[in-house]
């Protein structure tokens, strides 16, 4: 077992399971899915980094500079971030639901992992 693959080794695992999962469920039509915010000066004070795929939106980071969290800007991000992916899901024909579904994946250790759907949020 390499636990320290090369870039080609990798490569070549995500063009694998892309060929499966296109072969077994279609295209998942990924598209990256990051904004930020910015102070009066241009200066970024917080971002939301993720993307969309198969109907789902994911989110890898959210964050706000501290100075500026707690007033907001992280509910704006997320709104948005909502927003866009419900207008970039509207090509894409999910039988389930028309509604975007979302997992919210945190990496810090002062906020629980979490996912959230339309019908809640479920930490976890």
């Amino acid at each position: 077992m390499n636990y320290n693959p090369s870039q080609e080794e990798i490569n070549f695992v995500n063009h694998a399971l892309e060929e499966f999962n296109n072969t077994a469920v279609g295209p998942d039509n990924h598209e990256l899915l990051n904004i930020v915010e910015y102070d009066s000066k241009g200066n970024v004070i917080a971002g939301i980094l993720g993307g969309t795929y198969w109907g789902w939106m994911h989110l890898d980071i959210l964050w706000v500079d501290e100075k500026y969290r707690k007033s907001g800007i992280g509910s704006r991000l997320l709104k948005a971030a909502e927003e866009e992916a419900v207008r970039k899901a509207l090509g894409f024909q999910n039988n389930s639901s028309s509604k975007i579904q979302y997992l919210i994946l945190s990496h810090s250790a002062s906020m629980p992992r979490a996912s959230k759907s339309r019908s809640g949020l479920k930490s976890g």
